[in-house]
């Protein structure tokens, strides 16, 4: 087998330099001008707790443990400002980038390297780690949680299975999301199990029938789990399971004043090209199925994203960062359809797809000039326009079967070639429009 052109053997290697490279964009990002916005009165509450906390007072409200002890360290170390009470969310979203180095061996060396990229300007995860909030805590445990499930599938080593249940509890104490994302596991799981064609339980769940350490794992769940959910034992009066009630509560009250499609609107308004390369990606996936099957981490992946859209859908009380859980999953659908037609590019399908890779930039340029022209005030839209929108990307996909080539060659074609241009151009407009001005 050859090595990748990314790895040289008589100089540095420049995939190390392109994760470097990533790793300080999205602490560049993730850290301009953290302290220039007042704090919301939700990000005003958590910092309060982080504070009485510092100051060994049980905080009146104790709903998301990691964060809150992530805020009191960054205000222990730092002082107290609306800066540094942002910065431990600052960094788990660096954090996540960094992570996805670990992903390699599930998705290759590009598809790491076209998520690490879709993630560092994504609006919407920068926003998450801009915030005193839950989501940036969640996104990276949420991510490491799934990479080291799946790598001990496929390399039994005790220690991912040790660092796996280590980041479960951690994910537990960090809002609802966990809960979304162990629900998609237990699913895949008992699908697997279910449709496992006979296999042992071990071997179905486990990915192989090696003696696994569950007992010394189920330990470290339960003591790290309790740690945290006590806040280093500062405050024992929290320890219960808040996420798990946060998350029931979010399909128990009433309804808000958003609509059912609020967070689909979201999706489209900042994260257009995840969604779309998403979409070619689960096309892909299907139709390669009937002939090789598909992978378990990709069929993970695939429940993941319906899951996390299907209970986004009945969630009444409606937030900003309950997209992280959808998001998450597509970006890394979209970065594995990137590296697919990546890694071999050809500029010949530009001239014999004109007329499609037309559609696309125009389509392309009137969205940016609708959402320009809304920008803030996005959801006074006229109906008319976000339908023929919406209309027109389901359409765009739908090329991809008619015009030989356009996106379903080895190589890039013109029309993702196109996309991810403009797409990319218009994720960093949206970036800094929805994050510093």
């Amino acid at each position: 087998m050859t090595k990748s052109r990314l790895v040289r053997k008589d100089g540095p290697n420049l995939e190390i330099g392109l994760y470097l490279g990533l790793i300080l964009v999205a602490l560049a990002l993730r850290l301009y001008h953290l302290g220039m916005e007042p704090l919301s009165l939700g990000e005003s509450q958590r910092a309060y707790g982080a504070w009485q906390l510092l100051h060994g007072v049980a905080p009146v409200s104790w709903r998301e443990p990691l964060p809150a002890l992530g805020a009191t360290a960054a205000i222990f170390l730092f002082g107290d400002s609306d800066l540094t009470v942002r910065l431990g969310a600052a960094f788990a979203g660096v954090g996540l980038v960094a992570s996805v180095w670990l992903l390699r061996p599930l998705i290759g060396r590009w598809g790491s390297l076209a998520f690490g990229l879709l993630i560092a300007l994504s609006p919407s995860f920068i926003f998450f780690s801009r915030q005193v909030s839950p989501a940036a805590f969640a996104t990276l445990l949420s991510l490491l949680l799934v990479v080291f499930i799946f790598r001990y599938r496929f390399q039994p080593r005790p220690s991912f299975l040790y660092a796996a249940a280590i980041i479960w509890a951690l994910l537990l104490n960090s809002g609802p999301m966990g809960i979304t994302t162990t629900a998609a596991i237990v699913l895949f799981a008992a699908a697997a199990y279910a449709f496992g064609g006979g296999s042992s339980f071990r071997r179905t769940i486990l990915g192989h029938d090696e003696p696994a350490p569950l007992l010394p794992a189920a330990f470290l769940f339960v003591a790290v789990f309790l740690l945290v959910g006590a806040g280093l034992l500062i405050n024992l009066r929290g320890l219960g399971f808040p996420a798990l009630r946060d998350w029931a509560i979010q399909f128990n009250l009433a309804p808000s004043a958003r609509p059912w499609y609020y967070h689909g609107s979201l999706g489209l308004v900042y994260e257009p090209l995840v969604i779309f390369l998403a979409i070619m990606e689960t096309m892909r996936l299907f139709s390669k199925r009937k002939d090789s099957g598909m992978q378990p981490f990709l069929a993970f992946l695939l429940l993941w994203t319906l899951v996390s859209f299907v209970l986004l859908l009945f969630t009444q009380q409606k937030q900003p960062e309950q997209l992280a859980s959808f998001i998450l999953p597509v970006t890394l659908l979209a970065g594995i359809y990137l590296s697919t037609k990546l890694r071999a590019l050809d500029l010949y399908p530009l001239i014999a797809q004109g007329p499609a890779v037309a559609y696309l930039a125009v389509l392309l340029v009137v969205t940016v000039l609708a959402i320009g022209r809304y920008g803030a005030a996005i959801q006074t839209m006229p109906a008319y326009l976000w339908l023929g929108l919406i209309v027109a990307w389901l359409v765009a996909p739908l090329l991809g079967f008619h015009i030989p080539g356009l996106f379903w060659t080895k190589s890039a074609g013109g029309g993702l070639l196109v996309l991810l241009v403009v797409g990319l151009l218009f994720t960093v407009h949206t970036s800094w429009n929805a994050n510093y001005r």
